[in-house]
């Protein structure tokens, strides 16, 4: 299982505790990786390792290495604060998409998500399918999510939807 941005490990550590044979965190914070191995080892967890790095430059030496996963997990930071960079963010969910699925094994799970409020679901989906495309993949969404109740959506204030999540199933074309 990969997990890409993983910050203090969340979405790996679960993983772990869910059976995962082994898990692979990448986020370019020092800090916040002590923190997600400080998280394992008060958990007893012991299959896991760290790279400290950009991701976009870790998905692409993981890739040149033939590596491969079951499970990728793609949950970067926001790649837009304004509707004027839209575009530039669109093109960066493609190709983290393009190079996740790239490491996805047949017949394992993609899992991404966008915490950019002025990127759109539909646009969102359609980043992430012209990434499929590149990389030769066939999506099957299984999984689509929001926020949770904790971060309530206030129909006054369009901002506050800003979470897009997604769970594919992934095949080769």
């Amino acid at each position: 299982m990969l997990d890409v941005y993983t910050n203090d490990g969340g979405f790996a550590l679960n993983a772990m505790r869910a059976g995962a044979r082994s898990t692979t965190m990448i986020d370019i914070s020092q800090d916040a990786l002590q923190r997600a191995e400080q998280n394992a080892r008060m958990n007893d967890f012991s299959n896991f390792s760290i790279i400290a790095a950009d991701a976009f430059e870790s998905l692409a030496k993981l890739k040149e290495e033939n590596r491969a996963f079951d499970v990728v997990i793609l949950d970067p930071p926001s790649f837009t604060k304004s509707r004027k960079t839209i575009p530039t963010a669109l093109k960066a969910y493609a190709k983290l998409n393009r190079l996740g699925l790239q490491l996805v094994r047949d017949e394992g799970f993609l899992a991404t998500a966008s915490c950019s409020h002025h990127v759109s679901e539909e646009d969102f989906l359609a980043a992430i399918h012209l990434g499929a495309m590149q990389a030769g993949k066939h999506l099957r969404l299984i999984c689509r999510n929001s926020q949770p109740p904790d971060h309530p959506i206030l129909l006054s204030m369009p901002e506050t939807s800003y979470l897009k999540f997604a769970c594919f199933y992934v095949t080769s074309l």
